[in-house]
């Protein structure tokens, strides 16, 4: 990779979407002319932005489902959790993006929108589970019953931004739940060992569901325990 001007992220450049929204990091790699393959993982999605000194010119999502361009772009703003880095890399195929400042600001628009979809979980590979009638939108929610939300973003046309947007009105209005993949729990760790613990040992009562402020959550397989539904 080319040495680059003052400000530019470092080689080996890494943050974590819960500290830094792609957006923000969008603007900290044109402001600073940088050059190199950003690398995004989340929670079931891997994608790519491919910059050339300070030009967007290609966004790539790998998994769960291939798309490129806006819709790839779009698509990756949404994350906020999960992790980038980034690798040496120049242009080796074509561009799938201007290099252009519209498609900065079509990333501060779509920001904005996924912004307002509130109620979507943060954990993407949460299961998206239709609930009650919801009248000429179900055939499409039928579409999306036990696929994972990153999978549900990228299942229609539209931009995934607005896919997140409707998801999350019909969340809000109850007719929409998201769940853990069956075998998959959410359980919480008492760091200190649990107010029950012997020293070396684990009690039943030194775990329990995780509630709003717990600290150390994980997820854990347990093929035997469904866990109850969220």
């Amino acid at each position: 990779m080319r040495k680059m001007g003052l400000g530019l992220p470092p080689r080996g450049f890494r943050a974590s979407l819960e500290d830094l929204a792609l957006e923000g990091i969008l603007e900290i790699f044109v402001r600073s002319k940088a050059t190199g393959l950003l690398v995004v993982e989340g929670e079931g999605v891997d994608g790519e932005l491919l910059w050339e000194e300070g030009r967007l010119y290609d966004a790539s999502v790998i998994y769960p489902k291939r798309a490129t361009g806006r819709r790839a772009l779009d698509y990756l703003l949404g994350l906020r959790r999960g992790e980038v880095h980034l690798e040496s890399a120049r242009i080796s195929r074509l561009p799938t993006l201007a290099g252009d400042l519209l498609d900065l600001a079509f990333a501060i628009e779509r920001a904005k929108v996924w912004a307002r979809a509130s109620r979507l979980p943060l954990d993407w590979g949460l299961v998206v589970f239709p609930r009650g009638k919801a009248g000429p939108l179900d055939p499409l929610l039928a579409k999306a019953k036990g696929k994972t939300l990153a999978e549900v973003l990228l299942l229609y046309e539209g931009l995934p931004s607005t896919v997140a947007s409707v998801l999350s009105s019909l969340a809000g209005a109850g007719l929409v739940a998201f769940r853990p993949k069956e075998g998959r729990r959410l359980l919480f760790r008492w760091p200190w060992g649990g107010p029950r613990a012997s020293p070396g040992k684990a009690h039943p009562e030194d775990f329990s569901y995780p509630r709003a402020g717990d600290l150390g959550v994980a997820l854990v397989d347990l093929e035997a325990d469904k866990g109850p539904p969220l």
